[in-house]
């Protein structure tokens, strides 16, 4: 479904200089109260994404913030199946966070310590915001953000999380994709007169986020998240997350077969595991919940840690736009009889 860096690349509007404090990537282990959990933090301006996974599930998810302006910040965030948002005030002091972990009304003591972080690793971003008369707020708007990790060290990662980044750095790209949307977004709206969207500007609005994350990270592995999404008018927007899962030992991007002798098998485990995270009574058929077959099949999106196995379905593959998002994950010992001898030293019991 977020490497401890010697040099960053930070990119903002249309400028390029060396990182100072805008964005980086760190990760933290420590404590929420005597649970232990990693937290892969990202910067960006004063934005904050994370993902954060306990030591006994390594399951990640994720929690933000937006317009943080001190080292004091609050992330937010409800893991997959939840019903109950979570929040994390933390302050940022050298190479340690503390704070508080607020759940229901409780809150819990959180202490934690930044650790190694894969060599090299940079978090870099760009972003921009215009309307189309600058001098009308309620005129249409057009908003572009892209953010991600690029290796300084590690051109095979870098090829694998940007393949058609050949010649130029992520960041150079990054800017040249955002004056791309930005061009067209002048061309689309050219004729455009207030008239035309007086009633509605938002139609005419054009967005486009994109953000690739760190999600997890062990000795053997690697995952990294991305998030795309994008509207360009019309009914409601379109929203896509990609898994990629890198084995560090062979240095390689994982296919699924890599990791499962049977993947047919799956399918009842995914069956299970749903039902178990979204609620799904026994007696009710998946179709009759919502999703478009009663039989989940496995798919290449999928992320792997240590202790679980877990597979993105996005807007419309097994339930309709309403539906959202849907993430399965399965825990290691449902699946260890499926395991690849390939794969055995990924995970631990």
């Amino acid at each position: 479904m977020k490497r401890l860096l010697s040099l960053f690349v930070i990119l903002v509007g249309l400028q390029v200089s060396a990182q100072t404090s805008t964005s980086w990537i760190k990760s933290y282990a420590g404590k929420i109260g005597k649970t232990s959990f990693t937290m892969l933090l990202h910067k960006a301006g004063n934005d904050y994404d994370a993902y954060v996974y306990y030591t006994s599930t390594q399951l990640p998810y994720l929690i933000s913030a937006q317009g943080q302006k001190t080292n004091t910040i609050t992330l937010t965030g409800t893991p997959t199946g939840s019903d109950d948002s979570e929040k994390w005030r933390l302050t940022i002091v050298g190479n340690k966070i503390s704070g508080s972990f607020i759940l229901n009304d409780k809150i819990t003591a959180v202490s934690a310590q930044e650790n190694n972080l894969q060599k090299g690793a940079a978090y870099v971003y760009t972003e921009k915001k215009t309307n189309l008369n600058v001098a009308d707020k309620k005129s249409p708007h057009a908003s572009f953000y892209q953010s991600g990790i690029w290796y300084s060290n590690n051109s095979l990662i870098n090829k694998i999380l940007w393949p058609s980044y050949t010649t130029k750095t992520a960041g150079q790209h990054f800017i040249e994709n955002k004056n791309t949307f930005f061009n067209n977004f002048k061309k689309d709206t050219k004729t455009l007169k207030p008239a035309d969207y007086k009633d509605d500007s938002y139609m005419y609005s054009s967005e486009s986020f994109s953000k690739l994350l760190m999600s997890y990270v062990s000795k053997n592995l690697v995952v990294f998240t991305e998030d795309n999404y994008e509207f360009n008018g019309g009914a409601h927007s379109n929203g896509v997350t990609i898994q990629k899962v890198i084995d560090l030992r062979h240095r390689k991007q994982l296919e699924l077969k890599d990791i499962i002798s049977d993947t047919s098998a799956l399918t009842a485990l995914l069956e299970k595991n749903y039902r178990r995270i979204y609620k799904v009574p026994a007696d009710q058929s998946l179709m009759d919940y919502g999703l478009f077959t009663n039989q989940i099949s496995s798919n290449e999106n999928f992320f792997v840690t240590s202790k679980c196995l877990g597979f993105t379905y996005n807007h419309y593959e097994i339930a309709p736009y309403a539906g959202g998002q849907i993430t399965i994950s399965i825990p290691y010992n449902e699946f260890k009889h499926l395991v690849t001898d390939f794969a055995k030293d990924l995970f631990v019991e």
